[in-house]
Protein backbone atom coordinates (compact mmCIF):
# COMPACT_ATOMS: atom_id res chain seq x y z
CA UNK A 1 0.00 0.00 0.00
CA UNK A 2 2.72 2.44 0.90
CA UNK A 3 4.58 1.87 -2.43
CA UNK A 4 1.55 2.19 -4.39
CA UNK A 5 0.96 6.07 -2.64
CA UNK A 6 4.56 6.86 -2.94
CA UNK A 7 3.98 6.29 -6.84
CA UNK A 8 0.87 8.42 -6.69
CA UNK A 9 2.44 11.58 -4.75
CA UNK A 10 6.07 11.65 -6.53
CA UNK A 11 5.86 15.09 -7.75
CA UNK A 12 7.90 18.26 -6.74
CA UNK A 13 5.26 20.62 -5.16
CA UNK A 14 5.23 24.03 -6.34
CA UNK A 15 2.54 25.76 -4.30
CA UNK A 16 -0.06 25.25 -1.70
CA UNK A 17 -3.50 26.93 -2.38
CA UNK A 18 -5.41 27.52 1.17
CA UNK A 19 -8.74 28.26 0.08
CA UNK A 20 -11.08 30.81 1.71
CA UNK A 21 -13.95 28.42 2.70
CA UNK A 22 -15.29 29.78 6.07
CA UNK A 23 -14.81 27.61 8.98
CA UNK A 24 -13.79 24.47 7.40
CA UNK A 25 -10.26 23.60 5.83
CA UNK A 26 -9.73 22.69 2.24
CA UNK A 27 -5.84 22.67 0.74
CA UNK A 28 -4.56 22.14 -2.91
CA UNK A 29 -0.76 21.16 -3.67
CA UNK A 30 0.21 22.07 -7.59
CA UNK A 31 3.28 21.02 -9.14
CA UNK A 32 5.23 22.64 -11.57
CA UNK A 33 3.08 22.51 -13.83
CA UNK A 34 0.19 24.01 -11.89
CA UNK A 35 -1.77 20.75 -11.81
CA UNK A 36 -3.58 19.97 -8.43
CA UNK A 37 -1.80 16.84 -7.42
CA UNK A 38 -3.35 16.41 -3.51
CA UNK A 39 -6.15 17.73 -1.94
CA UNK A 40 -5.73 18.07 1.92
CA UNK A 41 -9.30 17.75 3.53
CA UNK A 42 -12.85 19.53 1.39
CA UNK A 43 -14.31 20.91 4.14
CA UNK A 44 -17.01 23.50 4.36
CA UNK A 45 -18.81 24.87 7.22
CA UNK A 46 -21.30 22.45 9.01
CA UNK A 47 -23.90 24.88 8.51
CA UNK A 48 -23.42 25.18 4.53
CA UNK A 49 -26.26 24.00 2.64
CA UNK A 50 -26.93 21.96 -0.35
CA UNK A 51 -26.14 25.07 -2.71
CA UNK A 52 -23.75 26.70 -0.67
CA UNK A 53 -21.64 23.41 -1.20
CA UNK A 54 -22.47 23.24 -4.56
CA UNK A 55 -20.56 26.35 -5.29
CA UNK A 56 -17.68 25.55 -3.61
CA UNK A 57 -17.69 22.28 -5.80
CA UNK A 58 -18.37 24.10 -8.85
CA UNK A 59 -14.98 26.16 -8.47
CA UNK A 60 -13.52 23.09 -8.85
CA UNK A 61 -10.45 23.33 -11.79
CA UNK A 62 -8.46 20.06 -11.56
CA UNK A 63 -11.34 17.69 -13.81
CA UNK A 64 -9.28 18.62 -17.09
CA UNK A 65 -5.89 17.66 -15.04
CA UNK A 66 -3.85 15.00 -16.88
CA UNK A 67 -2.97 13.46 -13.53
CA UNK A 68 -6.42 13.64 -11.40
CA UNK A 69 -5.12 14.73 -7.65
CA UNK A 70 -4.80 12.19 -4.73
CA UNK A 71 -7.28 13.04 -1.98
CA UNK A 72 -6.03 13.15 1.99
CA UNK A 73 -8.21 13.13 4.57
CA UNK A 74 -6.81 14.99 7.81
CA UNK A 75 -8.88 13.27 10.20
CA UNK A 76 -12.95 12.43 10.47
CA UNK A 77 -14.82 15.53 11.35
CA UNK A 78 -17.03 17.33 8.70
CA UNK A 79 -15.78 20.68 8.10
CA UNK A 80 -12.97 18.99 6.73
CA UNK A 81 -14.45 16.49 4.16
CA UNK A 82 -18.49 17.86 4.18
CA UNK A 83 -18.02 18.63 0.64
CA UNK A 84 -17.31 15.16 -0.41
CA UNK A 85 -20.64 14.06 0.28
CA UNK A 86 -22.07 16.39 -2.33
CA UNK A 87 -20.17 14.46 -4.94
CA UNK A 88 -19.52 11.16 -3.65
CA UNK A 89 -21.08 9.25 -6.63
CA UNK A 90 -18.76 11.19 -8.93
CA UNK A 91 -15.62 10.91 -6.94
CA UNK A 92 -13.47 8.60 -9.60
CA UNK A 93 -14.25 11.80 -12.18
CA UNK A 94 -12.24 13.80 -9.86
CA UNK A 95 -9.52 12.16 -7.79
CA UNK A 96 -7.24 9.09 -8.90
CA UNK A 97 -7.68 7.72 -4.98
CA UNK A 98 -8.58 8.88 -1.58
CA UNK A 99 -6.13 8.64 1.96
CA UNK A 100 -7.40 8.43 4.65
CA UNK A 101 -6.97 7.26 8.43
CA UNK A 102 -8.85 4.98 10.85
CA UNK A 103 -12.86 5.62 10.26
CA UNK A 104 -14.65 5.86 13.53
CA UNK A 105 -17.70 3.15 13.77
CA UNK A 106 -20.35 5.56 12.15
CA UNK A 107 -22.55 3.97 10.02
CA UNK A 108 -23.18 7.04 7.29
CA UNK A 109 -19.38 7.32 6.92
CA UNK A 110 -18.46 3.28 6.99
CA UNK A 111 -21.47 2.95 4.35
CA UNK A 112 -19.79 5.85 2.04
CA UNK A 113 -16.33 4.28 2.42
CA UNK A 114 -18.45 1.03 0.94
CA UNK A 115 -19.62 2.73 -1.83
CA UNK A 116 -16.19 3.97 -2.75
CA UNK A 117 -14.78 0.54 -3.23
CA UNK A 118 -17.80 -0.56 -5.12
CA UNK A 119 -17.69 2.65 -7.50
CA UNK A 120 -13.67 1.45 -7.99
CA UNK A 121 -12.09 4.04 -5.92
CA UNK A 122 -8.60 3.75 -4.86
CA UNK A 123 -9.18 3.67 -1.20
CA UNK A 124 -6.26 3.56 1.31
CA UNK A 125 -7.24 3.25 5.04
CA UNK A 126 -4.66 4.11 7.92
CA UNK A 127 -5.43 2.69 10.95
CA UNK A 128 -3.92 3.72 14.18
CA UNK A 129 -0.25 3.34 14.67
CA UNK A 130 0.44 0.62 16.84
CA UNK A 131 3.52 2.04 18.36
CA UNK A 132 6.56 -0.62 19.53
CA UNK A 133 6.94 0.97 22.74
CA UNK A 134 5.03 3.25 25.03
CA UNK A 135 6.79 6.22 24.01
CA UNK A 136 6.57 6.53 20.12
CA UNK A 137 3.86 8.42 18.97
CA UNK A 138 4.27 8.81 15.43
CA UNK A 139 5.30 7.25 12.33
CA UNK A 140 6.57 8.58 8.93
CA UNK A 141 4.22 6.21 6.40
CA UNK A 142 6.18 8.13 3.61
CA UNK A 143 9.56 9.19 3.03
CA UNK A 144 11.12 8.93 -0.28
CA UNK A 145 9.07 11.58 -2.39
CA UNK A 146 8.80 15.52 -1.57
CA UNK A 147 5.37 14.63 0.55
CA UNK A 148 5.77 12.90 3.81
CA UNK A 149 2.78 11.57 5.31
CA UNK A 150 2.47 10.54 8.96
CA UNK A 151 0.06 8.49 11.00
CA UNK A 152 -0.10 9.04 15.42
CA UNK A 153 -1.29 6.46 17.91
CA UNK A 154 -4.56 6.07 19.35
CA UNK A 155 -5.81 9.51 21.14
CA UNK A 156 -9.23 9.96 22.60
CA UNK A 157 -9.59 13.37 21.25
CA UNK A 158 -10.05 13.08 17.53
CA UNK A 159 -8.22 15.91 16.36
CA UNK A 160 -5.39 14.04 16.98
CA UNK A 161 -6.05 10.57 15.57
CA UNK A 162 -5.19 12.02 12.09
CA UNK A 163 -2.95 12.12 9.47
CA UNK A 164 -0.44 14.99 8.46
CA UNK A 165 1.53 16.31 5.53
CA UNK A 166 4.64 17.95 5.13
CA UNK A 167 5.67 19.14 1.54
CA UNK A 168 9.15 20.55 0.43
CA UNK A 169 10.80 21.78 -2.75
CA UNK A 170 14.88 22.58 -1.90
CA UNK A 171 14.67 24.30 1.46
CA UNK A 172 10.69 25.36 2.27
CA UNK A 173 8.79 23.12 3.89
CA UNK A 174 5.06 23.63 4.49
CA UNK A 175 3.15 21.48 7.42
CA UNK A 176 -0.41 20.76 7.01
CA UNK A 177 -1.80 19.60 10.41
CA UNK A 178 -5.49 19.25 10.15
CA UNK A 179 -6.55 20.02 13.65
CA UNK A 180 -3.89 17.92 15.46
CA UNK A 181 -1.96 19.30 18.74
CA UNK A 182 1.46 21.30 18.90
CA UNK A 183 3.48 18.35 20.02
CA UNK A 184 2.41 16.37 16.91
CA UNK A 185 3.56 19.06 14.52
CA UNK A 186 6.85 18.78 16.44
CA UNK A 187 7.17 15.19 16.34
CA UNK A 188 6.70 15.20 12.09
CA UNK A 189 8.83 18.00 12.08
CA UNK A 190 11.70 15.78 14.36
CA UNK A 191 11.44 12.73 11.95
CA UNK A 192 11.97 15.38 8.94
CA UNK A 193 15.78 15.74 10.37
CA UNK A 194 16.21 19.39 9.34
CA UNK A 195 19.50 21.22 9.70
CA UNK A 196 18.34 24.48 10.50
CA UNK A 197 18.92 26.09 7.48
CA UNK A 198 15.01 26.11 5.99
CA UNK A 199 12.15 27.61 5.91
CA UNK A 200 9.00 26.93 7.33
CA UNK A 201 5.26 27.18 6.43
CA UNK A 202 2.39 25.76 9.06
CA UNK A 203 -1.39 25.92 8.01
CA UNK A 204 -2.60 26.54 11.83
CA UNK A 205 -4.15 23.84 13.20
CA UNK A 206 -7.76 24.00 14.54
CA UNK A 207 -8.57 27.08 12.80
CA UNK A 208 -6.50 28.74 15.26
CA UNK A 209 -8.12 26.76 18.66
CA UNK A 210 -6.75 24.93 20.95
CA UNK A 211 -4.21 23.08 20.15
CA UNK A 212 -2.19 21.19 23.27
CA UNK A 213 0.25 23.14 24.86
CA UNK A 214 1.21 27.08 23.83
CA UNK A 215 4.59 26.33 25.30
CA UNK A 216 5.33 24.04 22.36
CA UNK A 217 4.90 26.21 19.87
CA UNK A 218 7.85 27.21 17.01
CA UNK A 219 8.29 29.53 14.91
CA UNK A 220 7.72 29.77 11.35
CA UNK A 221 8.23 31.66 8.17
CA UNK A 222 4.79 32.40 7.69
CA UNK A 223 0.93 30.82 9.61
CA UNK A 224 -1.61 30.65 7.40
CA UNK A 225 -5.02 30.38 9.43
CA UNK A 226 -8.22 28.45 7.70
CA UNK A 227 -11.18 30.03 9.29
CA UNK A 228 -14.55 31.53 8.70
CA UNK A 229 -15.87 35.26 9.66
CA UNK A 230 -18.07 36.18 13.03
CA UNK A 231 -17.73 32.10 13.83
CA UNK A 232 -19.52 30.25 16.78
CA UNK A 233 -16.30 28.91 18.38
CA UNK A 234 -14.60 32.42 19.02
CA UNK A 235 -11.47 31.01 16.24
CA UNK A 236 -8.50 31.73 16.08
CA UNK A 237 -8.32 32.22 19.90
CA UNK A 238 -6.63 35.56 20.85
CA UNK A 239 -4.40 33.86 22.87
CA UNK A 240 -3.09 31.64 20.13
CA UNK A 241 -3.03 34.49 17.63
CA UNK A 242 -1.26 36.89 20.25
CA UNK A 243 1.35 33.65 20.74
CA UNK A 244 1.85 32.95 16.81
CA UNK A 245 2.43 36.77 15.99
CA UNK A 246 4.74 37.39 18.36
CA UNK A 247 6.77 34.12 15.85
CA UNK A 248 5.71 34.40 13.12
CA UNK A 249 3.71 36.63 10.15
CA UNK A 250 0.31 35.79 10.52
CA UNK A 251 -2.76 35.22 7.77
CA UNK A 252 -6.19 34.98 8.04
CA UNK A 253 -8.56 33.55 5.68
CA UNK A 254 -10.88 35.30 7.21
CA UNK A 255 -9.60 38.79 6.35
CA UNK A 256 -7.27 37.99 3.52
CA UNK A 257 -9.03 35.36 1.50
CA UNK A 258 -7.47 32.72 0.16
CA UNK A 259 -3.85 32.27 0.58
CA UNK A 260 -1.06 31.02 -1.41
CA UNK A 261 2.58 29.63 -0.27
CA UNK A 262 5.08 29.51 -2.83
CA UNK A 263 7.67 26.10 -2.45
CA UNK A 264 9.96 26.66 -5.90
Amino acid sequence: MVKAIQNLLDFKPKEVLIKDVGQANWIEILDEKNQVRIVFDMGVPISAGKNEVLAKINEINWKDNTVKPVFVLSHWHLDHFHALYAIKEHLTDYFSAIIVPNCPQKSMIRTTLAELVQNNMSLYEFVDYLCPSSEERIEKILNKTNVSMFRFKYEKNENYRCLGLIVHSDKKYCILSGDMSNAQINEMLDLEALDGTETLYLVVPHHGGKAGKDSLMRTFSECVISVGKNNPYGHPKKVILNALKKRSKVFLTSIQGTQKILLN
